[in-house]
């Protein structure tokens, strides 16, 4: 199961977690809800932050029917840095690359590479891909995007660079 968490467990720095592909079926890795249901499972985690890493979590929720990727807001020093990286960045080259028109458009440098750098890292990890293969149990469930702050922005150009892979895609 993925690396182990290190530190103080308030003070997690460069950890992930993971569950194994052939796990996504296993009832360990739910999360309790405040009234004890047991409706969401824990998929991906990352703690890794940086300037251009960001923590982020995959979730399932059964009850929705939607894989949820959620991104952390503006917490620590790196975060507080990134917003300050606030030149914009014109969106053509990420355009070519995720097949949207980005040409003319702009954004935040800081929330930019902090979305090229989850969209590379859930990319080579194969979450998504393995997530939604034929076969999973969450093969036709929705995707859906959200974030806080910082997060928020990072969530938006995720969507943007995923979109066309995952039609019913939403963010928030």
């Amino acid at each position: 199961i993925g690396h182990a968490v290190r530190d103080h467990p308030l003070c997690v720095h460069n950890a992930t977690f993971a569950i194994p592909i052939d796990s996504l079926n296993d009832d360990r890795f739910y999360l309790k809800s405040i009234h004890g249901q047991e409706s969401t499972k824990l998929i991906f985690a990352s703690f890794l932050i940086g300037i251009h890493a960001t923590v982020y979590a995959i979730l399932a929720d059964e009850v929705a029917k939607a894989i949820v990727i959620s991104v952390r807001g503006t917490l620590s020093l790196e975060d507080v840095v990134v917003d300050l990286q606030c030149l914009p960045q014109e969106l053509s080259e990420v355009g070519r690359k995720c097949d949207f028109e980005g040409s003319g458009h702009y954004c935040h440098s800081g929330i930019l590479s902090r979305g090229k750098w989850m969209y590379e890292d859930i990319r080579k990890r194969r979450i998504l891909h393995e997530v939604f293969s034929r076969g999973s149990p969450y093969e036709n469930y929705d995707l859906v995007i959200v974030g806080h702050s910082l997060g928020a922005g990072c969530a938006c150009i995720l969507a943007t660079m995923i979109r066309h892979k995952y039609p019913r895609l939403r963010c928030f």
